[in-house]
């Protein structure tokens, strides 16, 4: 662990954001659509990983296996290319698929049919009476806020096109671009939710609503366990909330677990933006080594670091 007051290296927050984006999901998956009141009843506080039906005590549930197909494919092509994701994407669904949304079964499998993966995202949200804003897309965008958070640009392009894979509607493609927006801005130490906030400003005027309110709303009086859980703009709003007013990674991502509703994709959010923020080193031992697949996720934090280091992207 570091000593207080030891300031993390990019490195440390490359890694602290793959790994805590994992924990928090991990984490979360006991917890998820249960309401604040069951998650109470049945854990206290929820601490520490637990077994869910589908999933091991610390395994990662969809969110961390789309993050990493998205990373991974990103260090394969030294790029985010739509085709990779897509491609990696499908391969995931194929070999395991376990917590897909619908919206994202219905868009791969239109491209595991040979469709475009913008066009077959675009058809699966039209499809859906242009209604369907869920936050599968957010919960896996972390690699591209990582890979190009030096290159402003090139980060909205990349985290829209991320976004748009799957998740056509543009709730969900500016929901991306604020949280890697925010973890440029965490690795830069510059502010995080005033980057946001810029990044998205004249785009989606309910993100930037969401936003505003962040700066001064308590995650205590939200409610994530409601009809709209599972909304891109809950899960980004909440994360952002949680960034600002919590000073550890490990109380951060509790309070927001704890508050059930889509638990597992709201804690990967934020774990992402607090890893980013406090580094790995900040997040609890226990959570790191109970954690499985981790190997492959410091694995593939170093080499979006080391791809950062070695070109002008």
């Amino acid at each position: 662990m570091e000593e207080p007051g030891e300031y993390p290296t990019t490195q440390d927050r490359f890694r602290g954001c793959m790994i805590g984006l994992a924990v928090g999901d991990a984490l979360g998956a006991a917890a998820e659509f249960l309401s604040e009141r069951q998650v109470h009843e049945t854990y206290g506080v929820l601490r520490d990983y637990q077994p869910t039906p589908y999933f091991d005590v610390g395994e990662y549930t969809d969110d961390t296996s789309m993050a990493l197909a998205i990373a991974e494919s990103i260090v394969a092509a030294d790029c985010v290319d739509a085709e990779a994701m897509a491609d990696a994407f499908v391969q995931w669904m194929h070999s395991d698929g376990r917590g897909i949304g619908s919206l994202t079964l219905e868009s791969l499998r239109l491209i595991d049919e040979g469709h475009a993966p913008l066009e077959s995202s675009r058809r699966a949200w039209e499809r859906s009476g242009r209604s369907s804003a869920g936050n599968g897309a957010v919960m896996r965008c972390a690699p591209v806020g990582l890979y190009d958070w030096r290159d402003s640009e090139s980060l909205v392009r990349d985290s829209l096109l991320c976004s748009q894979v799957t998740h056509y509607d543009p709730r969900c493609c500016w929901s991306c671009v604020a949280v890697n927006s925010a973890i440029a801005a965490l690795l830069g130490d510059a502010d995080p939710l005033r980057a946001a906030r810029r990044a998205v400003a004249g785009k989606c005027s309910e993100l930037e609503g969401a936003l505003d309110d962040a700066v001064h709303e308590s995650l205590g009086s939200m409610r994530l366990d409601g009809g709209d859980k599972g909304y891109t703009i809950l899960t980004t709003r909440a994360a952002f909330v949680a960034l600002r007013q919590f000073d550890s990674f490990e109380e951060g991502v509790v309070a927001v677990v704890n508050k059930g509703g889509d638990a597992d994709t709201n804690g990967a959010v934020t774990g992402a933006l607090l890893g980013a923020k406090f580094g790995l080193d900040a997040i609890p031992t226990r959570w790191v080594t109970g954690l499985k697949g981790r190997e492959r996720l410091l694995s593939t934090a170093d080499t979006l670091c080391d791809l950062m280091a070695n070109t002008d992207n």
